[in-house]
Protein backbone atom coordinates (compact mmCIF):
# COMPACT_ATOMS: atom_id res chain seq x y z
CA UNK A 1 0.00 0.00 0.00
CA UNK A 2 1.26 3.48 -0.80
CA UNK A 3 0.29 7.04 -1.65
CA UNK A 4 1.68 8.82 -4.72
CA UNK A 5 1.78 12.54 -5.49
CA UNK A 6 3.09 13.88 -8.80
CA UNK A 7 4.44 17.39 -9.45
CA UNK A 8 5.55 18.12 -13.00
CA UNK A 9 7.07 21.38 -14.20
CA UNK A 10 9.42 23.76 -12.40
CA UNK A 11 6.96 25.70 -10.24
CA UNK A 12 7.33 25.61 -6.44
CA UNK A 13 3.77 25.49 -5.05
CA UNK A 14 3.54 26.19 -1.34
CA UNK A 15 0.32 24.23 -1.09
CA UNK A 16 2.16 21.01 -1.99
CA UNK A 17 4.04 21.26 1.31
CA UNK A 18 0.78 22.00 3.15
CA UNK A 19 -0.77 18.90 1.59
CA UNK A 20 2.06 16.66 2.77
CA UNK A 21 2.08 18.14 6.27
CA UNK A 22 -1.66 17.51 6.50
CA UNK A 23 -1.27 13.92 5.28
CA UNK A 24 1.29 13.24 8.03
CA UNK A 25 -0.99 14.63 10.75
CA UNK A 26 -3.32 11.67 10.11
CA UNK A 27 -1.14 9.10 8.35
CA UNK A 28 2.15 8.59 10.15
CA UNK A 29 3.39 5.46 8.39
CA UNK A 30 1.88 5.20 4.90
CA UNK A 31 4.69 5.08 2.29
CA UNK A 32 4.45 8.47 0.55
CA UNK A 33 6.13 8.98 -2.83
CA UNK A 34 6.51 12.38 -4.49
CA UNK A 35 7.41 12.16 -8.18
CA UNK A 36 8.97 15.46 -9.21
CA UNK A 37 10.30 16.74 -12.50
CA UNK A 38 12.49 19.51 -11.08
CA UNK A 39 15.14 18.83 -8.38
CA UNK A 40 14.27 22.02 -6.47
CA UNK A 41 12.41 20.03 -3.82
CA UNK A 42 15.36 17.71 -3.26
CA UNK A 43 17.79 20.46 -2.26
CA UNK A 44 15.73 23.25 -0.70
CA UNK A 45 12.65 21.84 0.98
CA UNK A 46 13.60 21.69 4.66
CA UNK A 47 9.88 21.43 5.42
CA UNK A 48 9.72 17.98 3.82
CA UNK A 49 12.79 16.40 5.42
CA UNK A 50 11.07 15.29 8.61
CA UNK A 51 7.89 14.10 6.90
CA UNK A 52 9.21 10.81 5.52
CA UNK A 53 8.60 11.73 1.89
CA UNK A 54 10.29 9.46 -0.63
CA UNK A 55 11.41 11.87 -3.37
CA UNK A 56 11.54 10.43 -6.88
CA UNK A 57 13.05 12.39 -9.75
CA UNK A 58 10.94 11.85 -12.85
CA UNK A 59 14.12 11.42 -14.90
CA UNK A 60 15.01 8.36 -12.79
CA UNK A 61 11.80 6.56 -13.77
CA UNK A 62 12.11 4.43 -16.91
CA UNK A 63 9.47 5.41 -19.44
CA UNK A 64 7.11 2.67 -20.59
CA UNK A 65 6.19 2.24 -24.26
CA UNK A 66 2.86 3.91 -23.45
CA UNK A 67 4.65 6.93 -22.00
CA UNK A 68 6.88 7.24 -25.06
CA UNK A 69 3.83 7.07 -27.34
CA UNK A 70 2.10 9.76 -25.31
CA UNK A 71 5.04 12.13 -25.70
CA UNK A 72 5.11 11.47 -29.45
CA UNK A 73 1.37 11.95 -29.81
CA UNK A 74 0.53 14.87 -27.54
CA UNK A 75 -0.63 17.91 -29.50
CA UNK A 76 -2.63 19.86 -26.93
CA UNK A 77 -2.07 23.22 -25.27
CA UNK A 78 1.39 23.64 -23.72
CA UNK A 79 1.16 27.38 -22.92
CA UNK A 80 -1.57 27.40 -20.27
CA UNK A 81 0.12 27.40 -16.85
CA UNK A 82 3.42 26.27 -18.38
CA UNK A 83 2.12 22.96 -19.69
CA UNK A 84 -0.80 22.23 -17.35
CA UNK A 85 -2.94 20.30 -19.85
CA UNK A 86 -0.02 18.09 -20.84
CA UNK A 87 0.96 17.49 -17.23
CA UNK A 88 -2.51 16.40 -16.07
CA UNK A 89 -2.34 13.58 -18.60
CA UNK A 90 1.34 12.72 -18.34
CA UNK A 91 1.12 12.21 -14.56
CA UNK A 92 -0.73 8.93 -15.14
CA UNK A 93 2.08 7.61 -17.32
CA UNK A 94 4.57 8.44 -14.57
CA UNK A 95 2.39 6.61 -12.05
CA UNK A 96 2.27 3.58 -14.34
CA UNK A 97 6.03 3.67 -14.89
CA UNK A 98 6.78 4.02 -11.19
CA UNK A 99 4.37 1.28 -10.13
CA UNK A 100 6.03 -1.02 -12.65
CA UNK A 101 9.55 -0.03 -11.58
CA UNK A 102 8.78 -0.54 -7.87
CA UNK A 103 6.29 -3.39 -8.31
CA UNK A 104 3.66 -1.47 -6.36
CA UNK A 105 0.07 -2.51 -5.78
CA UNK A 106 -2.82 -0.87 -3.94
CA UNK A 107 -1.82 2.68 -4.80
CA UNK A 108 -3.82 5.75 -3.88
CA UNK A 109 -3.06 8.75 -6.08
CA UNK A 110 -3.89 12.26 -4.85
CA UNK A 111 -3.59 15.69 -6.35
CA UNK A 112 -1.79 18.00 -3.93
CA UNK A 113 -4.61 20.50 -3.51
CA UNK A 114 -6.48 17.69 -1.73
CA UNK A 115 -6.37 17.87 2.07
CA UNK A 116 -6.62 14.55 3.94
CA UNK A 117 -8.41 14.11 7.29
CA UNK A 118 -8.19 10.36 7.87
CA UNK A 119 -5.57 7.63 8.14
CA UNK A 120 -4.86 6.70 4.52
CA UNK A 121 -3.63 3.26 5.56
CA UNK A 122 -7.15 2.53 6.84
CA UNK A 123 -8.68 3.84 3.62
CA UNK A 124 -6.42 1.58 1.55
CA UNK A 125 -7.16 -1.42 3.75
CA UNK A 126 -10.85 -0.86 3.10
CA UNK A 127 -10.22 -0.49 -0.63
CA UNK A 128 -8.18 -3.71 -0.67
CA UNK A 129 -11.28 -5.57 0.52
CA UNK A 130 -13.47 -4.06 -2.19
CA UNK A 131 -14.00 -4.93 -5.84
CA UNK A 132 -10.59 -4.61 -7.48
CA UNK A 133 -10.87 -1.96 -10.16
CA UNK A 134 -10.00 1.70 -10.60
CA UNK A 135 -11.96 3.90 -8.22
CA UNK A 136 -12.57 7.65 -8.32
CA UNK A 137 -15.16 10.31 -7.54
CA UNK A 138 -17.96 11.31 -9.89
CA UNK A 139 -20.35 14.16 -9.07
CA UNK A 140 -22.13 14.86 -12.35
CA UNK A 141 -22.89 13.24 -15.72
CA UNK A 142 -20.22 13.53 -18.38
CA UNK A 143 -17.21 14.16 -16.14
CA UNK A 144 -15.31 12.40 -13.35
CA UNK A 145 -12.72 13.65 -10.90
CA UNK A 146 -9.14 12.31 -11.07
CA UNK A 147 -8.08 14.26 -7.96
CA UNK A 148 -8.20 11.02 -5.95
CA UNK A 149 -7.83 7.63 -7.63
CA UNK A 150 -7.24 4.07 -6.48
CA UNK A 151 -5.16 1.73 -8.66
CA UNK A 152 -5.17 -1.87 -7.35
CA UNK A 153 -2.45 -3.06 -9.72
CA UNK A 154 -0.18 -2.26 -12.64
CA UNK A 155 -2.74 -3.90 -14.92
CA UNK A 156 -5.39 -1.36 -13.94
CA UNK A 157 -3.25 1.75 -14.42
CA UNK A 158 -2.01 0.34 -17.74
CA UNK A 159 -5.55 -0.13 -19.06
CA UNK A 160 -6.16 3.52 -18.24
CA UNK A 161 -3.02 4.84 -19.93
CA UNK A 162 -3.75 2.71 -22.98
CA UNK A 163 -7.19 4.28 -23.11
CA UNK A 164 -5.74 7.79 -22.86
CA UNK A 165 -3.67 7.08 -25.95
CA UNK A 166 -6.81 6.30 -27.95
CA UNK A 167 -9.11 9.00 -26.57
CA UNK A 168 -9.43 12.09 -28.75
CA UNK A 169 -9.38 14.73 -26.04
CA UNK A 170 -6.74 15.99 -23.64
CA UNK A 171 -9.33 16.79 -20.94
CA UNK A 172 -8.60 14.34 -18.11
CA UNK A 173 -12.02 14.67 -16.44
CA UNK A 174 -13.91 13.81 -19.62
CA UNK A 175 -11.44 11.07 -20.47
CA UNK A 176 -11.97 9.39 -17.11
CA UNK A 177 -15.75 9.43 -17.56
CA UNK A 178 -15.42 7.92 -21.04
CA UNK A 179 -13.05 5.25 -19.70
CA UNK A 180 -15.78 4.18 -17.26
CA UNK A 181 -18.09 3.42 -20.19
CA UNK A 182 -15.81 0.70 -21.58
CA UNK A 183 -13.92 -0.61 -18.53
CA UNK A 184 -15.04 -1.82 -15.09
CA UNK A 185 -14.75 0.95 -12.50
CA UNK A 186 -16.19 1.73 -9.09
CA UNK A 187 -16.90 5.05 -7.45
CA UNK A 188 -15.77 6.63 -4.20
CA UNK A 189 -18.89 7.84 -2.36
CA UNK A 190 -19.46 11.56 -1.73
CA UNK A 191 -22.74 11.28 0.19
CA UNK A 192 -23.77 9.02 3.08
CA UNK A 193 -27.30 8.41 1.80
CA UNK A 194 -29.18 7.50 -1.34
CA UNK A 195 -30.13 10.39 -3.63
CA UNK A 196 -31.72 8.92 -6.75
CA UNK A 197 -31.20 5.71 -8.72
CA UNK A 198 -29.65 7.64 -11.61
CA UNK A 199 -27.13 9.27 -9.26
CA UNK A 200 -26.02 6.01 -7.65
CA UNK A 201 -22.36 7.01 -8.06
CA UNK A 202 -22.79 9.59 -5.28
CA UNK A 203 -23.38 7.08 -2.50
CA UNK A 204 -22.53 3.58 -3.73
CA UNK A 205 -20.77 1.43 -1.07
CA UNK A 206 -20.75 4.26 1.48
CA UNK A 207 -22.22 2.19 4.32
CA UNK A 208 -19.56 -0.46 3.76
CA UNK A 209 -16.76 2.15 3.63
CA UNK A 210 -17.99 4.16 6.62
CA UNK A 211 -16.66 7.43 5.20
CA UNK A 212 -17.07 9.72 2.18
CA UNK A 213 -14.87 11.78 -0.17
CA UNK A 214 -15.10 15.26 -1.68
CA UNK A 215 -15.38 15.93 -5.40
CA UNK A 216 -15.10 19.71 -5.53
CA UNK A 217 -18.36 20.64 -3.88
CA UNK A 218 -17.10 21.02 -0.30
CA UNK A 219 -13.73 22.49 -1.20
CA UNK A 220 -15.18 25.13 -3.51
CA UNK A 221 -17.79 26.13 -0.96
CA UNK A 222 -15.41 26.40 2.00
CA UNK A 223 -12.42 27.93 0.22
CA UNK A 224 -13.74 29.25 -3.06
CA UNK A 225 -12.43 28.45 -6.52
CA UNK A 226 -8.95 28.92 -7.93
CA UNK A 227 -8.34 32.72 -7.83
CA UNK A 228 -6.56 32.55 -11.20
CA UNK A 229 -9.89 31.66 -12.80
CA UNK A 230 -11.74 34.69 -11.36
CA UNK A 231 -9.21 37.56 -11.54
CA UNK A 232 -8.21 37.12 -7.89
CA UNK A 233 -11.69 37.54 -6.45
CA UNK A 234 -12.69 35.79 -3.22
CA UNK A 235 -15.38 33.22 -4.01
CA UNK A 236 -15.92 31.55 -0.63
CA UNK A 237 -19.40 30.04 -0.59
CA UNK A 238 -19.20 29.08 -4.27
CA UNK A 239 -21.82 26.52 -5.27
CA UNK A 240 -20.70 24.20 -8.04
CA UNK A 241 -23.67 24.21 -10.41
CA UNK A 242 -22.38 21.30 -12.51
CA UNK A 243 -22.56 18.80 -9.65
CA UNK A 244 -25.89 17.07 -9.02
CA UNK A 245 -25.62 17.72 -5.29
CA UNK A 246 -24.76 20.84 -3.29
CA UNK A 247 -23.00 21.76 -0.07
CA UNK A 248 -26.41 22.41 1.47
CA UNK A 249 -27.27 18.71 1.09
CA UNK A 250 -24.41 17.60 3.32
CA UNK A 251 -25.07 18.87 6.87
CA UNK A 252 -21.36 19.72 7.06
CA UNK A 253 -19.55 20.21 10.38
CA UNK A 254 -16.08 20.13 11.96
CA UNK A 255 -15.32 17.72 14.80
CA UNK A 256 -12.20 17.29 16.94
CA UNK A 257 -10.90 13.72 16.64
CA UNK A 258 -7.75 12.79 18.57
CA UNK A 259 -6.90 16.48 18.89
CA UNK A 260 -7.28 17.22 15.17
CA UNK A 261 -10.06 18.92 13.23
CA UNK A 262 -11.94 16.48 10.98
CA UNK A 263 -14.76 17.40 8.57
CA UNK A 264 -18.00 15.46 8.85
CA UNK A 265 -20.96 14.99 6.52
CA UNK A 266 -24.12 13.95 8.35
CA UNK A 267 -21.79 12.84 11.19
CA UNK A 268 -19.81 10.59 8.81
CA UNK A 269 -16.07 11.31 8.33
CA UNK A 270 -15.24 13.28 5.18
CA UNK A 271 -11.77 11.87 4.55
CA UNK A 272 -10.61 14.57 2.15
CA UNK A 273 -11.45 18.03 0.84
CA UNK A 274 -10.47 19.09 -2.67
CA UNK A 275 -9.31 22.65 -1.99
CA UNK A 276 -9.73 24.12 -5.47
CA UNK A 277 -8.70 27.61 -4.29
CA UNK A 278 -5.29 26.24 -3.20
CA UNK A 279 -5.87 27.96 0.17
CA UNK A 280 -4.70 24.83 1.96
CA UNK A 281 -2.90 26.30 4.95
CA UNK A 282 -6.03 27.64 6.64
CA UNK A 283 -7.64 24.20 6.44
CA UNK A 284 -4.96 22.33 8.40
CA UNK A 285 -6.25 20.00 11.12
CA UNK A 286 -3.86 21.27 13.79
CA UNK A 287 -5.23 24.81 13.91
CA UNK A 288 -6.29 26.19 17.28
CA UNK A 289 -9.62 27.36 15.88
CA UNK A 290 -11.69 25.40 13.40
CA UNK A 291 -10.50 25.54 9.76
CA UNK A 292 -11.93 28.40 7.72
CA UNK A 293 -11.09 30.58 4.73
CA UNK A 294 -9.15 33.28 6.57
CA UNK A 295 -6.53 33.66 3.85
CA UNK A 296 -5.20 36.71 2.01
CA UNK A 297 -6.47 36.32 -1.58
CA UNK A 298 -3.85 38.56 -3.18
CA UNK A 299 -1.00 36.82 -1.38
CA UNK A 300 -2.43 33.46 -2.44
CA UNK A 301 -2.79 34.59 -6.06
CA UNK A 302 0.79 35.86 -6.16
CA UNK A 303 2.07 32.45 -5.00
CA UNK A 304 0.49 30.53 -7.90
CA UNK A 305 1.82 29.98 -11.45
CA UNK A 306 -0.14 32.34 -13.68
CA UNK A 307 -2.23 31.54 -16.74
CA UNK A 308 -0.45 32.25 -20.02
CA UNK A 309 -3.34 31.25 -22.27
CA UNK A 310 -7.05 30.86 -21.80
CA UNK A 311 -8.32 27.62 -20.23
CA UNK A 312 -9.48 25.14 -22.84
CA UNK A 313 -11.98 23.40 -20.56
Amino acid sequence: MSLILVHLGDSQPEYLVDCIKQIRLWSKTIPLYLIIEHPYWLVTSEALKDLKVRMVLASSVKKSPQHVRFLEKYSGDTAFRAGYWKQVQERFFYIQDFMLQMNLTDVLYSEYDVMWYYDISKILTTLQGSTQCIRFVKSEPGRAHPAVMYFPSIYHITTFTEFLLTYNSWNDMKALDEYAKVHPVAYLPVMPFKRTESHYYLYVNQKWFGFVFDSLVVGQYLGGIDPRNVDGRVTVGHKNTEAVYTFDDLNFSWKVVDGLWQPQVHHVPLVCIHMHSKATRCFMSDRTISPRADYNPQKLLASLPQNLSEPTA
